[in-house]
């Protein structure tokens, strides 16, 4: 898959962002922790018919489960396959929470193969399997 990078359609948004990029350039040592500015780019796209773009008009579980699979590693490899067609896949941008989501995401994920664990567990001593 070739690289995927969000971007926001207008500038008041990408400058809200400004402040969550520091954090995380940070934190990933891309930048210094004294560095307190951050630059904003301003494109004009014109879409030619040489461009194959698939488009999400809502938020929606499709978009979710993209937004996700590029992410998470790992997470829907069957939606990573299915946008590689794209050159350009457009839509909502998501916003911190949808970092919440995901890590709360990963949390459930990670308690449900506790608890199956648990459970097979507890079954095969009850029926004496193990």
């Amino acid at each position: 898959m070739g690289l995927f990078i969000e971007l926001p359609t207008s500038k008041e948004q990408a400058e809200k962002f400004i402040g969550t990029a520091l954090k995380k350039a940070k934190s990933q040592g891309i930048i210094s922790e004294e560095q307190e500015y951050g630059v904003v780019s301003t494109y004009r796209f014109n879409p030619t018919g040489n461009l194959n773009l698939h488009a999400f008009t809502d938020a929606d579980t499709e978009w979710l489960h993209c937004v996700v699979a590029h992410r998470k590693e790992g997470a829907f490899p069957e939606v990573r396959q299915q946008r590689h067609q794209y050159d350009i896949v457009a839509g909502k941008i998501a916003d911190d929470a949808m970092n919440f989501t995901i890590a709360v995401q990963n949390l459930l994920d990670r308690c449900e193969l506790l608890w199956s664990s648990v459970f097979v567990t507890l079954v095969a001593k009850k029926y004496r399997f193990m």
